[in-house]
């Protein structure tokens, strides 16, 4: 079969003008069942390479979600208080309970922050340590209310979750 009859072949099949399939024909290298579904599609310029693109961003969306629970499953959430550790636990472990039981998981946490346990969050280079309250042990918690004495000056860099 000539190109001209595979052409035509083309516009007989998909319904489309000599032009049109004579595009697709050459878009697609001369693959006659690529051709013809392009023209019934509609697309007269891509041939596959849509799929290609589909292909491509679904490959580095994967890649980091995997990036993401590698870190996770390497990463911890530990939770101290008065400067001790009480509770290590596997970061991913930690993001099941709170989405699967938030109900329960985010009014404990508030509860703790507010009874002043501090939440460290480790995942590689990611670090941060959570809580409301100043982690320097010298840092006073009572309110002094006579205006008359000076305030006792911490020398903590950590001013707690809201800062200064």
């Amino acid at each position: 079969m000539t190109e001209f009859d595979m052409i035509t072949e083309l516009v007989n099949k998909a319904g489309a003008t000599y032009e049109e399939a004579h595009k697709a024909y050459d878009a697609c290298g001369g693959d006659m069942v690529e051709a013809t579904i392009m023209l019934e599609k509609g697309k007269h310029t891509d041939c596959g390479q849509y799929d290609e693109k589909i292909k491509a961003t679904a490959k580095k969306a994967g890649s980091g979600a995997k990036n993401v629970f590698k870190k996770m499953l390497d990463g911890d959430l530990t939770a101290s208080y008065s400067g001790n550790e009480k509770v290590k636990v596997n970061l991913l472990a930690a993001a099941i309970f709170g989405v699967g039981l938030h109900q329960v998981a985010i009014p404990a946490a508030l509860i703790a922050l507010a009874c002043g346990v501090r939440f460290n969050v480790n995942a590689g280079s990611f670090n941060k340590d959570f809580g409301f309250y100043p982690t320097d042990s010298n840092a006073s918690k009572t309110v002094n209310l006579n205006k008359d004495e000076p305030k006792e000056e911490s020398n903590s860099d950590d001013n707690g979750f809201f800062g200064k």
